[in-house]
């Protein structure tokens, strides 16, 4: 009869939360990526992400603090980045500085309670904050 080990147990659990991270990704569309402006993309990106992090609000807190090994979800992510690099963006300044904004602003949005329209607002002025501030930094990195 097999004994199971720490290590089995602890990749299997890997594997289901990859696969949960997988589906909530696969529900996220990048597809506004493929064409410029890149702000307008990075939108519709955000308010993709926020989306379906709120259609899963329990998973928020053990996708947030579990390694990504996920094919989808480093696809999707290379797709953002590649799209910005393509708008003119250094790719080392992009992936943190973009997640943490919109996956504050979900976790916020999902757990809100009856404050959801309030969190909503909070996230499109954030998001607009956001985007116009990246605007200005791009401006800064292209000496403009």
């Amino acid at each position: 009869m097999p004994v199971l080990s720490a290590e089995l147990i602890a990749r299997e659990a890997a594997e289901v939360i990859e696969g949960v991270r997988r589906l909530i990704v696969e529900e996220m569309d990048v597809s506004a990526f493929d064409t410029p402006p890149w702000p307008d993309a990075l939108a519709a990106w955000a308010r993709s992400y926020l989306d379906a992090f709120a259609r899963h609000p329990n998973s928020i807190d053990l996708l947030a603090t579990t390694t990504i090994s996920s094919p989808a979800t480093l696809t999707m992510y290379e797709a953002v980045v590649a799209a910005l690099a393509r708008g003119g963006w250094p790719q080392e300044r992009l992936v943190a500085t973009l997640t943490s904004p919109v996956l504050a602003a979900a976790v916020e949005s999902a757990v809100g309670g009856g404050k959801a329209g309030r969190a909503d607002e909070a996230f499109a002025s954030g998001l607009d904050a956001l985007i116009r501030g990246l605007v200005a930094q791009l401006a800064q990195v292209r000496g403009e």
